[in-house]
Order: structure tokens, then C-alpha cells, then sequence
């Protein structure tokens, strides 16, 4: 009999262990997906920031009057640049479904009946997911770049007479 009763006394206290690490393994990974989805704003704000810079220079090649034609280099790069921007939309379509679908996880960790064990795996998968947004979003970012790149360089194609050095080139008339 006490043979059993040190038994069960030992694997109450193994339970309480287990109990105690996962709790601890809870909190470290619900700390580090709240930082990391508090990450998440300085990649939107980046990319943000980026945008405004590409719609400001597209707006003032919009404005020229002196474009190229239909057939030219121009044209193309307006509708690679157009089809990677539909891009950057269904990327931002896909990275809002995922974070209502953390949101809505989050909110069952308030149910008492939802396990620790079920709580570990979901901030497990929903940590590797925002490492997987990290990801597109600096791909979007390189994206944003190349296509500010192009557009300064479609300005100044617009902007230099023929027979003119690009460095020699006057600013257009409007």
C-alpha cells in the first residue's frame, strides 16, 4: 500500500512537471508570436513607404507628355509593373485570411477546455506562418525597389532629348 501511494505521489509529481514545462513552452511561444506579429507593422509600414514612393514617381511619368508609344520598352515595363502590383494585392488578400485565421485561434485560447497542448501546436504553425509573410513581404519589398528603379529610369528616358546624355538631360516641361 505505500508502495502505491509513493507511486501515485510520484506520477502526480511528473504530471505537475509536465504541466509546468508545457506552461512555460506556452508562454516563450505565445511571447514570440506577439513580437512577431508586432513585426508585421514595420514590414507594412516599409512596404508602405515604398508604394508611396512608386505611385509619386508613376504619377509624375503619368504626367508627361512626351511618353514613348504603344510599342515601346515603356509599355511593357507599365504592364510587367501592373501585373506585379495585382501580385502585392493577392499576396495582401492571402496575408489578411491568414491573420483572421490566427485571430480567430487566439480566441479560442481564451475557452478554458481548449488544451495547452492544442495552443502549443497552433502558435507553433501560426509563428512558422508569420515567418512565411516575413518572407513574401521582403520579397515585395526587392519587388517595390525594382520597380522604383525602372520607373526613375523611364523618367529619365522621357526626360532627355534625342542626341543627349542622360546626365545632361533638362527637366521636361509642363
Amino acid at each position: 500500500m505505500k508502495k502505491s501511494y509513493l507511486f501515485l505521489a510520484l506520477m502526480t509529481l511528473v504530471a505537475m512537471s509536465c504541466t509546468s514545462e508545457q506552461e512555460r513552452m506556452y508562454t516563450e511561444l505565445k511571447q514570440t508570436y506577439d513580437e512577431a506579429r508586432k513585426g508585421m507593422e514595420y514590414y507594412q509600414s516599409s512596404y508602405d513607404q515604398l508604394q508611396g514612393e512608386y505611385d509619386s514617381l508613376r504619377e509624375k511619368y503619368d504626367g508627361q507628355p512626351n511618353k514613348i508609344g504603344k510599342d515601346s520598352l515603356h509599355t511593357q515595363l507599365r504592364q510587367q509593373h501592373n501585373m506585379v502590383l495585382e501580385a502585392h494585392a493577392d499576396f495582401f488578400r492571402r496575408r489578411d485570411a491568414k491573420i483572421s485565421q490566427h485571430d480567430d485561434l487566439l480566441q479560442r485560447f481564451g475557452v478554458e477546455s481548449y488544451g495547452l497542448e492544442d495552443r502549443i501546436k497552433d502558435l507553433e504553425g501560426m509563428i512558422a506562418d508569420l515567418e512565411q509573410i516575413k518572407s513574401e513581404y521582403e520579397a515585395r519589398n526587392i519587388e517595390q525597389n525594382q520597380l522604383i528603379e525602372e520607373q526613375q529610369g523611364m523618367l529619365r528616358t522621357i526626360n532627355t532629348q534625342p542626341g543627349q546624355a542622360p546626365s545632361q538631360a533638362r527637366p521636361a516641361m509642363n
